[in-house]
Order: C-alpha cells, then structure tokens, then sequence
C-alpha cells in the first residue's frame, strides 16, 4: 500500500484465498487484522484496527476493494 507520493506505508501479508490478512506498518507493526466471517448469507468481515493514528477508512478501503477484487474474479470464472 503506498501514499500519493508512491511511499511505502503499509504491507499487507496473509492468505487472501481464505481471506485472512493483516496489514503492517513499515517497520511492521501491526495496523489491522481482517478475517472473513464465513458463516452469513451475505459476505461479512471482521476488521480490527489496533493503531488509531492509522486512517481507518484506509484499511476498510481496502478491504472492501479485496472483496471487489474476489467478487470480479468469482463471476469470471463462472461464466465458463
């Protein structure tokens, strides 16, 4: 993840298949940790936040854009 200016300002490392991921910060704190709740009809994620001086509408950006990403990539794959 990079700011405007194309800086390093977070990593995120995890198994994205399973949807279970945190996101660090350069030196590698933890930002966030996000799991996929698996259990309810429509897709639920539990996103815990743990630095408050991180944007938190940054990481739920992400999140929701992980979640566009699988979303596209599902339909594609079941229209062949």
């Amino acid at each position: 993840m990079e700011d405007a200016q194309g800086q390093r300002i977070a990593t995120v490392k995890g198994n994205f298949t399973e949807h279970n991921y945190k996101m660090l910060a350069r030196e590698g704190s933890l930002i966030a940790q996000i799991n996929k709740n698996w259990v309810t009809i429509r897709d639920s994620y539990c996103n815990e936040i743990s630095r408050p001086d991180f944007d938190p509408f940054l990481v739920l950006s992400y999140v929701i854009a992980m979640d566009d990403v699988d979303q596209k990539s599902k339909a594609s794959k079941s229209r062949f």
